[in-house]
């Protein structure tokens, strides 16, 4: 439970510079114990009386009667103020044991008490020689794969199936060296001995769930179970922590599973039935269902995982309130279930989430409806075996200037199915203006970011389906892009964007960092500057690139619900009966006629639910086409039908941040409104002929 943990020769070793030495960590174990009593004065002057407490005892009592605690013995405070104790261990350190309401099914507690073993210090005094390896989800799905394409000549015996296994009460199970029993003392709140109340006192002579030391300790338990399967009987099998998984093919999978369970037996290890599950080709596993075909696998949320998350959130909408306790926990939550979702959709929105401080926020409201509209319409990881996606390049540079307040992007694509594309521009007003609005100069990471969203925008025929390694020489715009996360709110917004776009598209995403020097895209994305435009020339020439108009958001903030609604229609749209993931993503087009998908602008049927998605003015959407003419249109110089609509605006002169925020609405209506200086005024005109 202390120390630097044993090495088990199993896994790989950590560098020497990473692990604490021994004194160190015989000095954080010996800080502990002397701010014992401290600790114990203050867990008992503010006691937390949590629900289910009394369930927590009632089960730390059947585990007492069962050996697996010692005890119990009692903790309180005296009329002077002063901590006493029964406990018998001269140097012992507390940990508060808490409840958790279980909601999974076959689970061996309703409420699991939890041990912090932070808290109490044990944990900073306990340190690993060795990087734990714990196979999870990726790596069952790597298997599913494998399989898939190994065995495809044994048609239907050689289909992946998938199975799972899980230890009863796993962790308790295994004893506690007798040296740590006194470091694993857990109190449990009473009411009956002392004058401000007390705590019952046990001793852990099992491991307990949150200790670092016994999670390493369990670790080398499941990796006990998983080598002879591997070495000696030849069964792919894998496991996370205690939880065991594995991918074989189906004429084989009924005999990997008896063999499971038989080697159980011989070791003497009871399963737990209820969890113990498979050869299926769906199956619930981590609290997802992993589903296995012998042409894709994939994940998805469990229904009863999905609809917990989507009736937190609806709560927490209706509340307009949530706990920092509670945004915690369903932060967490949405974390989690990121792992479902196609790439790193949803990060940005779980990390508002998480660190939400109490209270209500526009931020948290805008996290929350994301996240409502996730789970109406989700877009869920998966993988079609031995599919070969086209590889397609690109480069991207979002220069900004702090002295002016202005940026420009640029970049460059080369398929290897298509001819090149490049772009380039000035970052629009209304964007610039939406990112002055925080009072910060340095918007350097924002544009880069926007450069990515542009990318996506503008070239998706060419990226639908595609492995896309893209190249950025902006450190921090590549770190927010792999984590699905940033600090700054815009960085949020872009990267959220950029993600929810990888999904709609099916992207697989690679990127890697490139020096400036390196960069060809920085050439196009300077382009007011002569000199740059023409080394962006004749790269366009060496490699055959053909100029894109860029396509930008009309806000850095989307609507959540109306995306979940065009997403909605799309897939009432699509007329098939193989109901796959597949379906919905073919149905939603970026480019045609009649739909078209974009985070600026997002047109279906000509339907309103759309245009409320794209912030742009319904009423500019009611038409076909939308022109945009330099004065009032008349008879002589417009060709005007008989239903057309007519909108005229004033030409507003701007002269500081001020006047540049208030008319950042004209903008992302595409209105050329001046900077500084007079202008003509043009009369307002309505006219419907």
């Amino acid at each position: 439970m202390r120390g630097a943990l044993p090495d088990t020769r199993l896994y790989e070793h950590t560098d020497s510079a990473d692990l604490p030495d021994a004194a160190e960590l015989d000095s954080a174990l010996e800080l502990a114990l002397g701010n014992r009593d401290a600790a114990l004065r203050e867990m008992l002057l503010n006691t937390k009386r949590e629900p289910d407490m009394a369930e927590v005892l009632r089960v730390t009592e059947a585990e007492r009667v069962s050996g697996k605690l010692d005890g119990p013995w009692e903790v309180w405070l005296d009329h002077t103020g002063q901590v006493r104790s029964t406990v018998p261990f001269a140097r012992w350190l507390p940990t508060r044991r808490f409840p958790r309401v279980q909601d999974r099914t076959a689970t061996s507690y309703k409420v699991r008490p939890i041990d912090d073993a932070t808290a109490s210090g044990l944990n900073l005094a306990a340190a690993t020689q060795e990087r734990m390896r714990m196979a999870g989800i990726a790596s069952l799905l790597d298997a599913v794969a494998f399989i898939a394409e190994e065995f495809r000549e044994w048609g239907d015996d050689g289909a992946p199936l998938i199975t799972k296994g899980d230890h009863a009460q796993a962790y308790r199970q295994w004893p506690v060296h007798p040296d740590d029993i006194p470091l694993l003392v857990c109190l449990v709140w009473g009411d009956t001995v002392g004058p401000e109340g007390d705590c019952r006192a046990f001793a852990h002579k099992a491991l307990p769930f949150v200790a670092f030391g016994a999670v390493g300790g369990y670790t080398r338990v499941a990796a006990s179970v998983i080598h002879p399967l591997r070495r000696i009987f030849s069964v792919p099998q894998n496991a996370y922590v205690d939880d065991f998984h594995r991918a074989s093919p189906a004429r084989w999978a009924a005999l990997h599973e008896r063999v499971f369970r038989e080697l159980h037996a011989m070791l003497g290890t009871p399963l737990k039935d209820g969890k113990n599950q498979g050869p299926a080709a769906v199956l619930g596993l981590l609290g997802l269902d992993v589903i296995s075909t012998g042409h894709w696998a994939g994940l998805r949320l469990t229904a009863k995982r999905r609809d917990d998350l989507a009736a937190d959130v609806d709560s927490a909408l209706r509340a307009r309130r949530l706990s920092r306790r509670d945004a915690a926990r369903l932060g967490g939550q949405m974390g989690f279930a990121t792992t479902a979702m196609f790439g790193r959709i949803g990060r940005a929105y779980a990390s508002n989430v998480s660190a939400h401080r109490g209270g209500w926020s526009e931020r948290l409201a805008d996290a929350l409806a994301w996240w409502k509209a996730l789970m109406r319409c989700p877009i869920y990881h998966r993988r079609v075996h031995g599919d070969q996606r086209p590889v397609v390049l690109g480069w991207v540079d979002g220069p900004w200037d702090m002295d002016t307040g202005t940026g420009a992007i640029g970049g460059m694509l080369l398929p290897s199915r298509r001819s090149g594309r490049s772009f380039s521009a000035h970052i629009p007003q209304h964007l610039r203006a939406e990112l002055l609005r925080v009072g910060k100069k340095q918007r350097n990471t924002q544009s880069e970011l926007l450069a990515v969203l542009a990318l996506l925008l503008t070239c998706p025929d060419e990226l639908r389906g595609a492995r896309l390694i893209l190249f950025e020489d902006n450190t921090p715009a590549l770190e927010n892009i792999l984590s699905g996360a940033a600090n700054d709110d815009h960085s949020k917004d872009i990267v959220g964007a950029i993600c929810l776009l990888l999904g709609v598209l099916g992207v697989e995403f690679w990127s890697e960092w490139v020096a400036s020097e390196s960069n060809p895209a920085d050439a196009f994305s300077r382009p007011g500057e002569p000199e740059k435009q023409a080394e962006a020339a004749a790269l366009s020439r060496r490699h055959s690139l053909s100029a894109a108009v860029p396509r930008f958001p009309a806000s850095f903030r989307m609507d959540a619900g109306a995306w979940a609604a065009a997403v909605a229609a799309a897939k009432e749209d699509w007329r098939t009966t193989t109901g796959t993931l597949a379906a919905l993503l073919g149905a939603i087009t970026f480019d045609s006629d009649d739909k078209q998908v974009t985070l600026g602008r997002l047109r279906a049927r000509r339907a309103s639910v759309v245009a409320a998605a794209t912030q742009y003015h319904t009423e500019l959407l009611r038409s076909a086409t939308i022109d945009w003419l330099q004065s009032v249109p008349t008879p002589e110089n417009a060709k005007l039908n008989a239903n057309d609509v007519v909108v005229g605006f004033y030409a507003v002169p701007i002269d500081g941040m001020r006047e540049r925020v208030r008319t950042a609405p004209l903008r992302k209506l595409g209105l050329d409104v001046a900077r500084a200086g007079p202008t003509a005024l043009s009369r307002l005109a309505d006219a419907r002929r």
